[in-house]
């Protein structure tokens, strides 16, 4: 149980008051002017137990409230027999309980019903009294914390003397509060101020108008050799005066009757001082005045030391110049023992040398100066002499580094080069060795007329000059390893220009000796099966020679065409234009009975806004024969699906993308990319297969045309179930739409000329067979009378003899060749409007020959529907 409340004290308030300020007066410190406070308080209401509770009073300068917010100042006073808690446990309810109070005009008065709400009737619980009075303390009008009162039972009711008595304590209360706050502060200052010279790196120290030093710092007190202490109770340290009697001359005293400031050097025991006196203003006064000495002792050396580094640095700096220069150079420019010069110049030019030289040793042991250079002619002179007598090689010759000073050797080697220094008047030598590939390609050395040892600094110079040197050699030996090398590259590139133009040739060739004969061959075929009356025998005969003719045809173009592409030919595929859907129709129609007889399913699929590319379409049409072709051939149910997709690409191109997919038999994992390799045939990547062989070169030629366009040609397949090769273009040009669509043109047919008596044409050819044959040709389209002649000059009489309707010329012919023909056709009036077409082996006679000379141009062997295609379009108007 609580104990009884003390009873009043007989006293009056106004005397306990009286008696509790007295007292505070004798007080030794904090703590016991606490202690009597809170006694006070009790005496006053005879209250259980009083207390005194706020801010910390530690200043702390980075908040502006007096104390630190997290440390509190907590005093109390206890009747007999009365209880609290723990003051941790209090600290919130009595901060709640000064708040509450605060918000009221004087103390108040919060008991267990009534005023005491909230976070005040908490603590009431938690102290376990009845009623509570409390007055907040405020320092220069912040709230600080309260005093406060509590009884256990019978509540409090103070008296009006009472409260006047406590509003007069609290008040005294806060003034002493804001004293000690004061001193806080000037004590903080005053700490800081000590602090903050104790950081300057110079003696500092202030003094006031007795001559007295006030605050000094540890580097003044080790100047005046000291104690700290001791200085501040002699006073003056006499820097400037005797510091008793001849104040005059002290220009920190003479600061304080003219308020300027005073700036100058002294001499102090020694050592050099630079002076600056401050006078430290307080309104009008000039109590203090602040002396600065910074130990200046040092400072000429430093400076020295300083102006040396300044000069190493320079000397660093235009080395790293050099160093950058000489790499640069070694970068562009193409001679590399200009640069190597160049860079040995500027090294002489750093190590302040007389004389610089590079000495190449060549593998059979003789040496050669490359490289020479002299501050003057004299040194020159007396250099080459000994140089050319081979004295100093001789004594360097073995050695590696070799760093030299006159009158330093020992032995008769040293002293030989010493004679030589004189000679050229030097007195140190550096020499070192240059290798390339670990082996000693030369010497490079430098004589300087400097004496004394050799700073690090052109040590290190000479081992940068030389690793340079080494560099620019080793350029040297790569540069002319590279000539070499491209001197055989292009050797090499000119025989296989010359293999290549050798093969070209032979291919041409081949193909003009091939298509002569194949010419006679499918032209009697052709001619014998349509004869009437033809046994079935011999109309099976016939048939056959003509397909095995056409075969060899299609192998003599594919192999013609591989060899062109292999030779760079495939840039025209960037040209000329492409109607992809109208090739996907065309695909569509002519695979359409091959198809049917196997009851495949052709499935071709594109957008109907699909561009017009700019793509060669006779090599995309290539394309997609050999690439549906060979699905057709090698799918035997199923269906065969081509499709096309593009892809904004940026500024009018598009992204192309076409697949050819079937069901047919697939191709093994492990011959996928042989498909794509010459003369592969069906046989051997599945010799299972029973299908008809081709040329092998299908696809190697799809490939090189997709890749001359910037594109990937991939196949996927899996045996059994079928294959789908992709193209992918990633950058296609694309082109207007034309206004209107083109027309399709008439299927071909021979002139109605051709079968009347009016048309006659001019046969030209070398070779009598080849005359015959076209002869053929023209009888199967109602042609029966001809002009045939076996050379240009023939032919060329003949016609001004009787005009013909049209020339048919072969163009290799000895003498008059048939481009000459076709000029002379065109250059004589009796034969103008002639038409000229060439008829030639040459599958490439626009190359060979200038065809702007001929108005059209059929390439052997031919066909009855060649000739009659030709002659339509010469004559389409007729």
């Amino acid at each position: 149980m609580p104990s009884a409340p003390s009873k009043p004290s007989p006293e009056t308030p106004a005397a306990v008051v009286l008696r509790a300020l007295a007292e505070l007066n004798l007080m030794p410190g904090p703590a016991e002017a606490q202690a009597r406070v809170c006694l006070a308080v009790r005496e006053l209401f005879g209250a259980d137990r009083a207390w005194l509770f706020g801010r910390s009073l530690a200043y702390d300068p980075s908040v502006p409230a007096l104390a630190a917010p997290d440390r509190f100042t907590y005093a109390e006073s206890l009747a007999a027999g009365a209880s609290t808690p723990g003051a941790a446990e209090k600290e919130p309810l009595l901060a709640a309980l000064g708040v509450q109070a605060a918000e009221g005009p004087g103390p108040a008065l919060l008991a267990r019903t009534g005023s005491a709400t909230g976070a005040a009737a908490e603590a009431l619980d938690a102290l376990g009294a009845r009623s509570i009075l409390v007055r907040p303390l405020r320092v220069r009008g912040s709230l600080w914390g309260h005093l406060g009162a509590a009884v256990d039972e019978d509540g409090l009711a103070p008296s009006e003397a009472a409260l006047a008595a406590l509003e007069t304590l609290a008040s005294s209360v806060e003034g002493l509060l804001g004293h000690m706050e004061v001193e806080a502060r000037l004590g903080l200052s005053r700490m800081l101020a000590e602090q903050l010279i104790e950081q300057i790196p110079v003696a500092v120290f202030v003094i006031d108008d007795r001559h007295r030093i006030a605050m000094l710092n540890g580097h003044t007190a080790r100047i005046a050799g000291m104690d700290a202490r001791d200085v501040l109770r002699e006073g003056c340290v006499g820097l400037f005066c005797d510091g008793k009697t001849d104040f005059a001359a002290c220009p920190g005293f003479a600061s304080f009757r003219t308020g300027a400031n005073w700036d100058g050097e002294v001499e102090l025991k020694g050592r050099h001082y630079r002076v600056a006196v401050r006078p430290i203003r307080i309104g009008d006064r000039i109590p203090y005045s602040l002396v600065m000495l910074d130990d200046r002792t040092e400072h000429l050396h430093n400076r020295r030391l300083l102006e040396a580094s300044v000069l190493r640095l320079e000397r660093l700096l235009r080395q790293s110049d050099g160093i950058r220069a000489f790499l640069t150079r070694l970068a562009t420019n193409q001679d590399p023992s200009e640069v190597l010069n160049q860079g040995i110049l500027e090294a002489a030019e750093l190590l302040d040398a007389s004389c610089a030289y590079l000495l190449r040793i060549w593998p059979d042991g003789r040496e050669e100066a490359v490289f020479r250079w002299f501050r003057k002619p004299a040194t020159g002179q007396a250099f080459a002499r000994e140089f050319s007598a081979g004295t100093l090689s001789s004594l360097v010759r073995g050695r590696g580094e070799l760093i030299h000073i006159r009158g330093r050797g020992d032995d008769e080697r040293d002293r030989r080069i010493d004679e030589i220094l004189g000679v050229i008047g030097c007195n140190r030598i550096l020499v070192e060795p240059l290798l390339h590939n670990g082996v000693v390609w030369g010497r490079m050395g430098f004589a300087t007329e400097a004496s004394g040892d050799v700073s690090r600094d052109d040590l290190d110079l000479l081992h940068e000059a030389t690793a340079l040197a080494e560099i620019s050699i080793r350029r040297s030996m790569l540069l002319e390893e590279i000539r070499r090398k491209e001197e055989r590259l292009v050797e090499t590139a000119e025989k296989a220009k010359a293999a290549a133009r050798a093969k070209t040739m032979f291919l041409a060739t081949m193909s003009h000796e091939i298509r002569t004969p194949l010419n006679a061959i499918i032209g009697f075929a052709e001619m014998l099966g349509r004869s009437a009356g033809l046994p079935p025998e011999a109309r099976e005969c016939s048939d056959g020679i003509n397909r095995s003719a056409n075969a060899l045809l299609d192998l003599l173009n594919d192999i013609l065409d591989l060899s062109k592409l292999e030779s760079g030919a495939g840039s025209e595929m960037l040209q000329g234009e492409c109607d992809l859907p109208a090739l996907f129709a065309e695909m569509a129609t002519v695979f359409r009975y091959s198809a049917r007889a196997k009851g495949l399913d052709l499935r071709p699929s594109i957008p109907d806004d699909f561009p017009r590319l700019r793509l060669a379409g006779p090599r995309v049409r290539q394309i997609l024969l050999n690439l549906i072709g060979n699905a057709v051939k090698f799918t035997e149910r199923g269906f065969v699906e081509w499709t096309a997709s593009f892809a904004p690409a940026g500024e009018g191109a598009v992204s192309l993308a076409i697949d050819v997919r079937d069901s047919g038999i697939g191709i093994p994992a492990d011959r996928l990319e042989t498909v794509f390799d010459p003369f592969v045939q069906a046989g051997t990547i599945r010799p299972d297969m029973r299908t008809e062989k081709g040329t092998g070169l299908g696809l190697p030629i799809v490939r090189r045309l997709v890749e001359a366009c910037g594109g990937t040609v991939n196949v996927e397949s899996e045996v059994g179930k079928g294959s789908v090769f992709r193209i992918r273009i990633g950058r296609v040009a694309t082109l207007k739409p034309p206004e209107r669509p083109p027309e399709r043109p008439a299927a071909p047919r021979a002139p109605a000329a051709a079968v009347s008596g009016e048309f006659l044409p001019m046969l030209v050819d070398d070779i009598a067979l080849n005359l015959t044959v076209l002869a053929l040709h023209l009888r199967a389209l109602g042609v029966h009378e001809t002009l045939q002649a076996t050379s240009g000059e023939e032919a060329l009489k003949m016609m001004r003899e009787r005009r013909p309707s049209v020339v048919l010329t072969d163009l290799w012919m000895p003498g008059m060749d048939g481009a000459a023909l076709a000029r002379a056709v065109r250059a004589d009036p009796a034969l103008r409007g002639v038409p000229v077409v060439a008829v030639t082996a040459d599958s490439d006679a626009a190359a060979s020959f200038d065809a702007s000379v001929f108005d059209d141009i059929l390439v052997k062997p031919l066909a009855t529907e060649k000739v009659a295609d030709c002659l339509a379009r010469l004559f389409a108007s007729a």
